[in-house]
C-alpha cells in the first residue's frame, strides 16, 4: 500500500493542535500497523513554522524520527534539536515546547496509555 505524503494531499489530517499564537498548525496521517493487536499506533507528523507549547506533557509516550525541516525541542530542563535524522523519546506527562522554524516532518511510534 503505498500513501501520497505530499503536503496538502487528501492522506494528511489536520489536528486541533494550533501554535501558540494560533497562527499555524499541526497534521496527521495514520499508518495501520503491519501486525493486528500490537499496542501503538505509527503514524506520520508535520507541524508548520510556530511554537507549540504542551505544559501537561503528551497523554502517550512517543518515540519518533525526524526526517524534514527544522526546529528545537525544549523537554524536560533539555534542548533537543529537531533535524533530519534527529530519534526523540517523549515520555507522557513531561511538558515540553516545540519552536519549528521550517515544516517539520516526523515518523512517529506512539504507546498509548491505558
Amino acid at each position: 500500500m503505498a500513501i501520497d505524503l505530499t503536503p496538502g494531499t487528501d492522506a494528511w489530517n489536520a489536528l486541533p493542535r494550533r501554535s501558540d499564537d494560533g497562527s499555524a498548525g499541526t497534521f496527521s496521517v495514520r499508518l495501520e500497523p503491519v501486525i493486528d493487536n500490537q499496542n501503538f499506533k505509527l503514524a506520520v507528523w508535520r507541524a508548520e513554522p510556530g511554537v507549540y507549547s504542551s505544559p501537561k506533557g503528551a497523554p502517550f509516550a512517543e518515540t519518533y524520527c525526524v526526517y524534514k525541516g527544522e526546529g528545537v525541542m525544549d523537554i524536560g530542563g533539555a534542548r533537543v534539536a529537531l533535524k533530519p535524522g534527529a530519534i526523540i523519546n517523549l515520555p507522557t506527562g513531561i511538558p515540553y515546547t516545540l519552536t519549528i522554524v521550517t515544516p517539520v516532518e516526523k515518523f512517529a511510534v506512539v504507546h498509548p496509555v491505558g
